[in-house]
């Protein structure tokens, strides 16, 4: 039972100096069932960063024996996934002002 409910006797309007007929309840707050969980479609709460969204491009020099762009954006990536949504490499400069032996890359988060 989840709780009761009825009228008022007389002697009870008499008490809390009410007029006409007095209708009481009491719900049993341990009995209440838990809300059912199932699948649904909605989405969850939006939660947005107290951060503006700020765009960066970095130029990084490395030695031309780093052969793999990927591994310069996997180490960027994971500096912290909270705060950098992605990030792309979109030139490699190899020629004059930079030494034989290196290259630069450039990203852009």
């Amino acid at each position: 039972m989840l709780g009761h409910f009825g009228n008022c006797i007389r002697a009870c309007w008499k008490k809390l100096d009410a007029k006409g007929p007095l209708v009481g309840f009491e719900v049993i707050l341990e009995r209440i069932p838990e809300p059912k969980t199932k699948a649904t479609r909605a989405k969850p709460p939006l939660d947005l960063s107290p951060f503006q969204p700020v765009e960066r491009d970095f130029a990084f020099v490395v030695e031309r024996s780093v052969l793999k762009a990927a591994d310069i954006v996997r180490a960027a990536q994971s500096v912290d996934r909270k705060l950098i949504a992605g990030v792309t490499l979109f030139d490699v400069y190899e020629g004059k002002g930079i030494e034989a032996r290196q290259k630069i890359d450039r990203q852009s988060p």
